[in-house]
């Protein structure tokens, strides 16, 4: 089952960069197709989704903000995701309006409930590191975070099991070479 998952992950992959060359011919084309893909399949239209979002010249035309609530929260924070949040982040932050980007704030600080699936403190470690990793993310962008944010990003850093050495681990690539 696990190969069928890395496979479609190398499809998906290939699809994105026929995206990107695509959205550098005709960007409005792949802007009517990405409106009618499903909006509550993570797996594959999500993720294709935010490959769109990355490749996009005119990132205004997208709602952000409500395609990103859309994600589920298993997808959101699973790690097949992480590098491609990294590089939407680093690459569109600055050029996502502020009431979009206020919302993908708020569904990071939001984190998702521990389905007592992980021990307590377990779920918490967790918690903090892939929170405070992606509002790093933020706010090493030129716009950076909002106040609200940033006073939640110093309340992480301060916590005991807060390790600053999480900063530099690069994001996970689960087998599958993502977005450039």
């Amino acid at each position: 089952m696990q190969d069928a998952y890395e496979n479609t992950g190398k499809i998906i992959v290939w699809l994105s960069h026929l995206i990107n060359r695509q959205l550098q011919m005709d960007e409005k084309e792949i802007y009517a197709l990405s409106e009618e893909w499903p909006k509550d399949d993570s797996f594959i239209f999500n993720r294709l989704r935010l490959f769109v979002w990355i490749y996009s010249q005119n990132i205004h035309e997208f709602d952000i903000g409500k395609n990103i609530e859309n994600f589920s929260d298993d997808f959101f924070w699973s790690s097949v995701l992480e590098a491609d949040l990294f590089k939407f982040i680093s690459k569109k932050w600055d050029k996502i309006p502020e009431q979009d980007r206020i919302i993908v704030e708020n569904k990071i600080i939001k984190y998702y409930p521990n389905n007592e699936d992980y021990d307590d403190d377990l779920f918490e470690k967790g918690r903090i590191y892939q929170v405070g990793r992606l509002l790093n993310q933020i706010h090493n962008s030129k716009i950076g975070l909002s106040e609200s944010a940033k006073k939640y990003f110093l309340e992480i850093k301060s916590f005991k099991k807060w390790n600053d050495s999480f900063l530099n681990e690069e994001p996970f690539i689960p087998g599958v070479i993502s977005i450039n």
